[in-house]
């Protein structure tokens, strides 16, 4: 089991780090590309792409009601 979860994870990690950008524009690495690849298979997202509150403002976005952050290391 522990040889499975070890093998998903590196896919996910070779799979999504390019896709997620901190907001300094660096890839996400470790176990915060699978914690926020989970969070947005979990949520049904179509793009696994983060910002934050500040970023969305800034770019004329806006955050939905009710929505909560995910958590990184």
């Amino acid at each position: 089991m522990r040889q499975k979860v070890t093998l998903i994870a590196r896919r996910a990690v070779h799979h999504c780090a390019p896709l997620q950008l901190r907001h300094n524009g660096l890839p996400y690495r470790g176990i915060n590309v699978i914690m926020l690849w989970s969070a947005s298979v979990v949520a049904g997202y179509a793009c696994p792409r983060w910002l934050t509150y500040k970023q969305a403002q800034e770019l004329g976005g806006n955050v939905n009601k009710g929505e909560r952050g995910e958590l990184v290391v």
